[in-house]
């Protein structure tokens, strides 16, 4: 699960137009996981 870490990063990196991001990430993994 080295997805977890890259989410880590990305909010310590900025939490802002980043947290966007974060969320359309986890939709994509959580469609193909379904």
């Amino acid at each position: 699960m080295p997805k977890r870490t890259d989410i880590k990063s990305i909010l310590i990196l900025g939490a802002g137009p980043i947290v966007i991001g974060q969320a359309c990430e986890f939709d994509y993994s959580r469609r193909p996981g379904v």
